[in-house]
């Protein structure tokens, strides 16, 4: 029996793009989201030079837990701090309302169910986005490098 492999290849190679989730479909969108991820970057403009670290656990219920460090290399300071709130999915678009009331809303870019890019919704610049990958609920944020103050 002979296999033909170029028509075999070319099915491996589409697997991963079978697991991308339509962000509109807020039924899947929101299914997908639901677990633990974890992101890092350069993210805050007024404060350049910055890395921020975080955990994002999102809830089946609609609530989610949020544990940020951003560490400052040049002042070799931290700042840590935890935020709860609802989470939603709509059309597209993903927000976040904290319990202090903050509202986040956010374009959601690519969504599978092992990432997760979205951007400001208020952003037009869609080259420069936010990732996140989902981890293990076991996953722990990783702690300030020694020596390191905190803020």
């Amino acid at each position: 029996m002979k296999i033909n492999i170029i028509p075999l290849l070319f099915i491996i190679l589409l697997l991963p793009a079978c697991d991308s989730i339509d962000p509109k479909d807020n039924t899947k969108a929101r299914e997908a989201l639901v677990g633990t991820w974890k992101g890092n970057g350069d993210y805050d403009v007024e404060n350049s030079g910055t890395e921020d670290y975080w955990k994002a656990t999102r809830y089946a219920d609609g609530q989610y837990d949020l544990e940020i460090l951003t560490l400052d290399p040049n002042k070799k300071t931290y700042e840590y701090y935890k935020e709860k709130g609802q989470w939603q999915v709509n059309d597209g678009y993903y927000t976040e309302v904290s319990t202090d009331n903050d509202e986040t809303k956010y374009i959601i870019l690519d969504l599978s169910s092992k990432r997760f890019d979205y951007n400001d919704a208020s952003e037009t610049d869609h080259s420069y986005y936010i990732q996140e990958n989902r981890v293990k609920s076991s996953y722990s944020l990783r702690k300030p490098p020694s020596g390191y103050t905190e803020k």
